[in-house]
Order: C-alpha cells, then structure tokens, then sequence
C-alpha cells in the first residue's frame, strides 16, 4: 500500500522522481490519459491548478495534497454580494 505523502511536492522533487523511476512527463501524462501540454503547464506554473483538470494532475503529480488531507479552507468572511439587481 503506496503512503500518502503529508506534504506536497515541489516540481523539482516530482522531476527527481520521475527520472529515478525512468520515466518522462509525456509518457506520464499518456499512461493517465493528460494532454501532454496540461502536464507542463502545471509543472511550469502557467496554469495554477486551483480547479478542473490542472488540479487533479497536480494532485496526480503530488504537487499539491488531496482534500481530505489538505488543510480545509476558512470560511468567507461576509455574504459575496448584497445589492439587489433592481437598484439603480
């Protein structure tokens, strides 16, 4: 049974791992059904992977925790928007 990891990995740490185990980004994508270029993407930092796709891949990578063992999110502060449509 593979240990959850308590703290996320960093590129550079998921980059070390992937070359002891042999294997490159694009055939790690491939073998989990990623677009290649998605895969870079959240390794380079241009998508940030608050949600959707990019977040399960870093997830995946062990970029970052899953929600269970992840620290929960506060709760907001107020209600988002309380102005009524109608006021002019």
């Amino acid at each position: 049974m593979k240990q959850q990891p308590t703290r996320p990995l960093t590129p550079d740490q998921v980059r070390a791992r992937m070359r002891r185990e042999g294997i490159t980004l694009a055939q790690w994508a491939a073998d989990r059904g990623y677009k290649r270029d998605h895969v870079y993407r959240v390794m380079g930092g241009q998508y940030k992977a608050y949600f959707g796709i990019a977040h399960q891949i870093a997830i995946d990578l062990g970029l970052k925790l899953p929600a269970a063992d992840a620290e929960q999110p506060s709760t907001a502060v107020g209600p988002r928007n309380t102005q009524s449509a109608r006021a002019a």
